[in-house]
Formats: C-alpha cells, structure tokens, sequence
C-alpha cells in the first residue's frame, strides 16, 4: 500500500518551487555569502559537468543559497520548471523517495527536459545518495545538481566509495565579523579589495593610523557578535535568550538527536551530548581522548569517532600541533573549538556578563580568530597547528597558519596593555625559526596597535587589535566575489 499519493507529492513540490507560479520570484535575503558566487561560478560553466555540495552546520544559510541560485538562474532566461528544489528532510519526500518524486515531476510539470537545476537540500536524508548523484552525473548529464547538507563526513565517506570527480564540496561557515556588519546595516569603512593583513606591515605608520581609523566605528559592535552574531536567520533579533533557546533547538538538539543519527547511525545521542558540553567547557583547550573516555565510560577510539562526527557535522574544530606528521599526528593533544562563539555561549547559557570576564572573552576571541583564518584559507589547503615549546616552561603559540610561502604564528592576548615579552611562546618561534617573517599578537584595543620588531632584523611582529584583525580577514575573504563574479 502507498501511503503517499502522487497529489501528495505534486502539492509538496508546488509548495517548495513558488518560481511555478510566478516568473518573477525573487528570493527575500539580499546579501550573497561567498558560497552562492562560488557555487554559482562552478554551475554556470558548461565545461563543469559535476554535482557541488554545500556544506555547513545548520542555520548558516545553506537553503538561503539554493533559493538565491534559483533566483539567478530565473535571470539567465532558465525556464522555471527548469528548475526544482526538494527539501528531502521533508516527511513525505523521505516516504516517497527521491526517484519517484522526479518521476512525479515529469509526468505532471516538465515530461521531455532538456536540462534539469536540480536543488536537493539537506541530501543527507535520502538513502544512498552518493550513489545515486554519480549514476546522474555519468548517465544523465543534462541534470545538474547542486545539494546541501549538513555532515561533511557523511559526504567524504560517500565520496570515497562512489563519488571521486563526481562532485566537489563548498563549505560555508558561520558569518565572518564583516558579514555580520554587513547584515545588520552598519555603517563600514570603504577599504582597498586587494588590503590584506600582512600588508599592514610595510605601510608607514600614518597609513596603518588612516585604516585603523576608518575601521575604529566597528569596535562597538565586535562583543555583540562574539555573543549572538555567526548565524544568519538570527542576526537582527535583539534579545540574546531567545537567540540562544534557537540555538540550542534548532543547531544543537537536531544536529544531535536528529542529524546523527540520519547520518552516521548514532545510537549513544546522551554520550555525544555530554562530550559536546564537555568540549563547549574546554573550547580553545588542549583535550586528553583517555580522560574524556574515562569520564564518559566509554573508549577512546569510541571518543574519537564521536569527535570526527561532531567535527564533520560543522560543531567543532580540531587543531593538531604544528608540523607533527604520520604517527605523531594520531598521538598528538588536539586543541578543540567549537565552530561558533555564539553556539558555546548558547550551550553555556551565557549572558551579557560574559563580555565582563577578561578570561571568558579571551576563550571567545580566540575562537573566532581560529574560525577566520580557516574560512579564509581552506581554499587552499593551509596547514593549521598550534605550537607548544618543549622546554619546562611550555609555551605556546595559539596559531601557526602554513600557507603559500608563509608560516604565520598568531597568539591572542585579549587585555589590557599588550607587551611583546621575549619570554612568549610567538617570540619563542620566531626565534626558532628565521624563515618566520611575521608575527601576529592579537591585543583588545587600539593603542596597541604598531609593528614592533622582531627576534632578527627580518622579522616584524604585528600587534593589532581583534576587532580590526577579524575585519580585515573578513574584507578579504570578501574580495573574491570580485573574481566570482560572472
């Protein structure tokens, strides 16, 4: 017996695709992140015949992209039966099944397609979807599908057995400080597109006086973005209790108790719970497998898995020590982030007071600084690490980005009256390693802004504040639109 009707399934589609009924659709949100020009460039070239998959945590803006390309592809002169977006997490799409869904569409809306945008969002949901994308991408050219989801794993893993040169992954992580400014309407500077932090170093001091200045009105809106700003559909709403309860609905107990278990079969949801807490109270801190198992009663290759999960399904960062390669990797103490300040204050339930705590904003900030530097640079593969000194006296270094020909090391030291101690663990690496060129300190305010030397007279270390250091790597993450753009 079928308990879905093709109606059933007719009338969910004609809810899901409003561009049916009138050509003229445009979709509500205005501000394009960086994975719309992206996805968009690689679907709007004829000589790229693979899916794309959009990948991040829940509430980043995954199904906004969707409807955004929709709108787009309308302005390409795409006819709109052309183009079909399923929302697979949808109860009788899930009953249905995805291939008697499209043969639905094409009995009732487009019978003999010439091309097909297929939009499927949260793809994780449909069974052996990996399989299924690479039998329409060898065999049925003329659809062409860009899917979201939320499980980076579950894509890789799927990739690995049928998908290889099938599809590529575009992530999308939570909003940058500049993308938030840009969503609540602030007023912000106008910067050169091609200004870079590391740029800042070999500009005269009035210059760097100049950026600092037009930047400096950003700074009253920075700790209400650590407290509530990396997620889209929330930006605007004012009070942080009902932000936080969404968050804690919607991004942690569907991930959680919903999302694994679609994705990876999760059946311990209480034990991932606690270790998500656990982490949420330790973010930004070196993390022990063995103790956490202890404390969990289960094993450490059990606790690993739980953290590959939570890592693929956008909560968490792991950051591994800098240079440790093969073995040494699978032994070293991760650092762990959790992938958005707001989430671990939702958890947490922290309030306002949290931005009184020297202690608790450090945690935030250097969180985020990790988060835009990745977002930055995964495009090109950086190596990511932390440092720790050997010696007795174990210092260390937040950050060490490898990328191109450089080897940034980042410390955050969220107070006041920052000092460049030779002591320190940045100072520390620099003077190991004379092919260092920059250091950055990231301080709280302004006045500490300047470029003091180095260990060697090549080196320079940038102190800057957090507030105009996460701007400017937003500002240029921003500038690829312009190379984007078609």
């Amino acid at each position: 017996m079928d308990f879905v009707q093709d109606n059933d399934i007719l009338q969910v589609l004609r809810g899901f695709n409003p561009w049916w009924r009138d050509d003229s659709y445009t979709c509500r949100h205005k501000f394009k992140r960086i994975a719309f020009h992206e996805t968009y460039q690689w679907f709007s070239n004829p000589k790229f015949t693979r899916a794309i998959v959009v990948s991040g945590a829940r509430r980043v803006g995954k199904t906004v992209i969707l409807q955004q390309i929709a709108e787009r592809l309308l302005k390409d002169q795409w006819s709109v039966k052309e183009i079909l977006y399923l929302s697979l997490d949808h109860p009788i799409l899930k009953l249905a099944g995805i291939d008697r869904v499209l043969d639905v569409y094409h009995q009732n809306v487009l019978p003999n397609p010439k091309r097909i945008a297929l939009l499927l969002d949260e793809v994780q949901y449909s069974k052996d979807w990996g399989t299924w994308i690479k039998h329409k991408v060898d065999f049925q050219p003329h659809i062409r599908i860009i899917a979201t989801g939320s499980a980076a794993l579950d894509i890789q893993e799927k990739g690995a057995e049928s998908g290889t040169g099938r599809w590529i992954t575009i992530k999308v992580p939570t909003l940058s400080f500049y993308e938030y400014l840009h969503l609540i309407n602030a007023p912000v500077p106008s910067l050169p597109s091609d200004l870079k932090v590391l740029n800042l170093v070999k500009m005269e001091v009035t210059e760097r006086a100049n950026i600092l200045n037009d930047v400096l009105p950003v700074k009253d809106y920075f700790h209400n973005y650590l407290m509530l700003g990396g997620f889209p559909e929330l930006v605007g709403m004012d009070k942080i209790s009902d932000v936080q309860r969404l968050l804690r609905e919607d991004v942690v107990d569907k991930v959680l108790k919903r999302d694994m278990t679609a994705s990876f079969g999760v059946r311990s949801v209480l034990e991932l719970e606690q270790l998500f807490i656990y982490l949420c109270l330790h973010s930004g801190g070196i993390i022990e497998k063995n103790t956490i198992a202890s404390q969990l009663e289960k094993s450490s290759e059990t606790v690993e898995r739980f953290l590959g999960h939570l890592e693929s399904a956008n909560l968490i960062y792991r950051l591994y020590p800098y240079k440790q390669t093969g073995k040494l990797v699978l032994k070293g103490r991760p650092k762990v982030h959790i992938s958005d300040v707001a989430l671990r204050n939702a958890v947490l339930l922290k309030n306002e007071e949290t931005l009184t705590s020297p202690e608790e904003l450090g945690l935030s900030v250097e969180s985020a600084v990790y988060k835009h530097f990745h977002t930055l640079y995964y495009r090109q593969q950086p190596r990511l690490g932390y440092w720790r000194d050997q010696g007795r006296a174990r210092k260390e270094v937040d950050l060490v980005v490898d990328v191109d020909e450089w080897t940034i090391p980042v410390e955050v030291k969220y107070k006041e009256d920052v000092r460049i101690d030779k002591k320190d663990g940045l100072w520390l690496f620099m003077e190991a390693d004379n092919s260092v060129k920059v250091g950055i300190l990231v301080s709280k305010n302004e006045a500490d802004f300047r470029v003091h030397p180095g260990p060697d007279g090549n080196s320079q270390v940038l102190v800057i504040p957090a507030f105009l250091l996460l701007y400017l790597l937003g500002h240029s993450e921003r500038s690829l639109v312009s190379r984007l753009q078609t």
